[in-house]
């Protein structure tokens, strides 16, 4: 597992380093502390682990890159403010950390983003497939009649 973490705090991310080296599921951790460092490194990892306040934006400008961002978003706040994490949920944040949570809930938690995300993109390819489907069944019935 790649994580990319985005995180000015130091010392949250020193937490962080030391909690992810105890697992051997994840192969590397890289840290920014901007929203444009991740936007640089976001091809290269599994998951993002977000806070939501950083030097270069403001909660509502990470909700707007959570909604862009094609990987598993997993947002780390000390915050609990409801408005700005129902926002951060809706604009695809697959799980919310509280900084203080223990090593084994972020880890599952990034574990879990990372399954629910896979999960989606399996049936969003599903979906697409009924739809191939359907649309050549249409055609196929439309050139019968045309024939006809």
């Amino acid at each position: 597992m790649r994580i990319l973490v985005v995180e000015d705090s130091a010392g949250e991310q020193a937490l962080l380093r030391h909690i992810f080296k105890q697992y051997s599921e994840v192969s590397s951790v890289v840290f920014v502390n901007t929203l444009s460092g991740a936007s640089e490194n976001v091809s290269e990892c599994d998951v993002v682990i977000l806070d939501l306040m950083l030097p270069d934006s403001m909660p509502d400008e990470s909700v707007r890159w959570i909604m862009n961002c094609e990987k598993p978003v997993v947002v780390f706040s000390g915050s609990n403010d409801q408005g700005i994490i129902r926002q951060a949920a809706e604009a695809g944040a697959l799980n919310f950390i509280c900084k203080g949570a223990a090593a084994t809930q972020l880890v599952a938690g990034v574990e879990f983003a990372i399954a629910e995300h896979q999960l989606e993109k399996e049936k969003r390819a599903r979906r697409q497939e009924k739809v191939r489907a359907l649309i050549d069944t249409i055609q196929s019935y439309r050139n019968q009649e045309a024939r006809a």
